[in-house]
């Protein structure tokens, strides 16, 4: 701004009344015109207002955080360790950080409103009109992530709207790290499952054996085709009358991991837990006096699965945080990622809702998942 402030300008800010835009596009050309700043404080430079100029600018330098950072941490998403450890050591950011959390989970002014930023008396008028414009600016961001994460009043969780309305309508009760998969799949009708996930449902079938197979009540039930969220997951099969099991589980390159023995049960959650990112094999022997049934069946596709890195069970745990009551959104994600049982189970809670909606998308996705 290479001209001087209008007398207009400068009544109305030391009448208290600059509009909030209006400080903000102001404030770099009192810092920076010694003459405009003499008219609205009412005296030439001093050192008290160079003083506060050097304080102020010091504030808000890069050694604090970024806007982007501050968003970041408005909207509870992870952040670096070196940005948790500077606001556990700086003051400023950390009170900062946590109003505009306060205030993002609070319900958002109506946007139609004008925020006019009263200037009290007792301190420099430059100083104060900078304090307001960056408070303003905060008030922005904070609307923002506000109008980006609807509110639920039981519990400040977001719940996903009737699937009558538009994909867009939707997606503004989403919160935003989620919505193109939501729109992706409400668009299409379908679900986006990870390559490698569809190649192990449709996987060669096994030819461990030249004898005829006789057919068996021992099938394996889960986890097959599908990624799992934990690294200590649950193995379920059939039932075998008067049989005790015995369950491995090898890696993607046929080493042995994890094994049990003499189980009575029909389910079995091994000790250790398994490595993220992994690719496994597993099989479940039903041992009946001299008899042995194996599955899967030497005719059968192998059981496989892989267990999610931490980057993705992350993102799934903290989408579960934020979209407590969504189970077609939160069905659609686990579908993304791979979980397919977990996906599974979130779209048969859609199917089971009252939202007719709803439950006709649900019903059509979970369709193609079995």
């Amino acid at each position: 701004m290479k001209e001087h402030l209008t007398s207009q300008q400068v009544t109305e800010w030391r009448s208290g009344v600059t509009g909030a835009e209006d400080i903000l596009r102001l404030d770099d050309h009192l810092a920076s015109c010694p003459d405009c700043r003499a008219l609205v404080v009412g005296g030439t430079d001093s050192p008290d207002i160079n003083s506060a100029i050097r304080h102020l600018r010091s504030e808000f330098s890069s050694e604090h955080l970024t806007d982007a950072q501050m968003d970041d941490y408005a909207a509870s998403r992870p952040l670096p360790a070196d940005v948790m450890q500077h606001l556990d050591q700086c003051e400023e950011c950390r009170a900062d950080a946590a109003d505009l959390r306060k205030f993002a989970s609070e319900e958002p002014p109506a946007a139609t409103t004008h925020k006019v930023v009263p200037i009290r008396s007792g301190s420099p008028v430059w100083l104060r009109s900078l304090a307001a414009a960056v408070a303003v600016a905060a008030l922005g961001l904070a609307v923002r992530f506000a109008l980006d994460k609807k509110v639920d009043p039981a519990g400040d969780k977001a719940p996903v709207a009737s699937l009558g309305q538009s994909p867009e309508e939707v997606a503004l009760n989403i919160p935003v790290q989620y919505r193109d998969e939501v729109k992706a799949a409400m668009y299409s009708g379908g679900l986006h499952i990870p390559e490698a996930i569809a190649g192990m449902e449709a996987g060669p079938i096994q030819l461990r054996s030249t004898t005829d197979v006789k057919p068996s009540a021992l099938h394996v039930i889960s986890p097959q085709a599908t990624a799992v969220v934990e690294d200590t997951p649950v193995f379920r099969w059939t039932s075998v009358d008067g049989a005790s099991y015995t369950i491995s589980i090898y890696d993607d390159q046929f080493h042995a991991m994890e094994s049990a023995s003499g189980l009575k049960v029909t389910e079995w959650r091994p000790d250790k837990p398994l490595r993220r990112g992994a690719v496994y094999r597993w099989e479940v022997r039903a041992v009946k006096g001299k008899h042995a049934d194996l599955a899967p069946a030497p005719t059968e596709p192998e059981a496989r699965f892989s267990v999610l890195g931490v980057a993705v069970t992350q993102r799934l745990a903290e989408a579960r945080t934020a979209m407590t009551h969504a189970p077609l959104a939160m069905g659609i994600l686990y579908a993304d990622a791979g979980a397919l049982d977990d996906a599974k189970r979130e779209l048969a809670d859609a199917v089971a809702t009252n939202d007719l909606n709803q439950k006709g998308l649900a019903e059509r996705l979970l369709a193609k998942l079995k």
